[in-house]
């Protein structure tokens, strides 16, 4: 037996694939994720605040490390919004380099690169990208990228899932 619907357009089946596939909240009491919250419609609304990224940066040599905040080729936020803009990391010093997060009432992660260079060896730069996705079905990533060839990197902690994501990039210059 088979049922056709002559009145049926591309159009209409795509509309209502898409609106079969909006389930109310209620439907996933028990596996609410910190992440969402249920409005007062039976809604499950993003809190883009929640996906976060922190960089803390182990700075092991005798130079500076000094962002690039003037250039968006060298840092920049495709997504999110920054919670700590990027901070020198002075000689010989293990800090907290930066922070971003997902924008509030937004399904968005937060997604970008920064840049750092030696005070005293401007030519000598890396760049830190990193992508905390709102998506439970994509892996977070962290990773150093266009490191100088007299640099080190290397990245000690970066966890592929959860909605907060802590990296640590110790850094070496061989001069």
């Amino acid at each position: 037996m088979s049922i056709t619907f002559p009145n049926l357009t591309k159009a209409s089946i795509a509309m209502a694939v898409a609106t079969t596939l909006l389930i109310p909240a209620s439907s996933f009491a028990s596996a609410a994720q910190p992440s969402s919250k249920a409005t007062s419609q039976n809604q499950v609304e993003p809190r883009g605040e929640a996906h976060q990224f922190h960089a803390t940066i182990n700075n092991r040599t005798r130079d500076k490390l000094i962002p690039v905040t003037t250039d968006k080729s060298k840092t920049d936020l495709i997504w999110g919004k920054w919670m700590q803009e990027p901070t020198a990391i002075p000689e010989k010093t293990e800090q907290k380099a930066f922070a971003s997060q997902g924008r509030q009432g937004s399904p968005s992660g937060t997604e970008g690169w920064v840049t750092y260079y030696l005070e005293k060896h401007p030519h000598v730069s890396f760049k830190i990208y990193f992508d905390t996705p709102a998506s439970i079905f994509k892996t977070n990533k962290c990773e150093p990228q266009d490191v100088h060839r007299d640099l080190s990197i290397t990245t000690q902690k970066c966890p592929q899932k959860g909605d907060e994501q802590h990296a640590e990039f110790k850094v070496l210059y061989d001069d």
